[in-house]
């Protein structure tokens, strides 16, 4: 209920409540941009240390590797890699399937011969998985 004309309680709890919905939304605007410099400062840091053109590589390494397997077992694996301060610490294969076309030994030394042709650099580690279907 208001009490008076013109400056009631009321009016003041509706200032007080714009005046807090302009601090909240100033205080967003402000985090907001101090997450886009954030982004920024990190991207042009990343950029200059050649992270995004070793994963960009990494990639079409990666699609090479797929599509060499492809083409020489008939089966397109899943192929993830990990790199550790440009070192290729590991290279995952991964088969949709069980490959019965040739022994396992037969096949990870074709995995390996690939891998080591198309990324230009022997892993420490190759893993060669295989998935199974429910």
């Amino acid at each position: 209920m208001r009490v008076g004309a013109g400056g009631g309680a009321d009016e003041r709890e509706l200032g007080q409540n714009r005046q807090t919905y302009l601090e909240i939304a100033i205080a967003r605007c402000s985090m907001n941009i101090r997450k886009t410099i954030a982004t920024i400062l990190i991207a042009s840091s990343l950029a200059g240390c050649g992270v995004v053109d070793l994963i960009s590589k990494g990639m079409s390494y990666s699609n090479a590797v797929a599509a060499d397997l492809e083409r020489d077992i008939g089966l397109k694996p899943e192929v993830g890699f990990n790199w550790h301060n440009g070192n290729l610490q590991s290279v995952t294969v991964t088969f949709p399937k069980v490959y019965i076309g040739k022994p396992l030994d037969e096949l990870a030394n074709t995995v390996r011969g690939v891998v080591v042709k198309e990324f230009k650099q022997t892993p420490d580690t190759i893993v060669l998985a295989f998935s199974l279907a429910k």
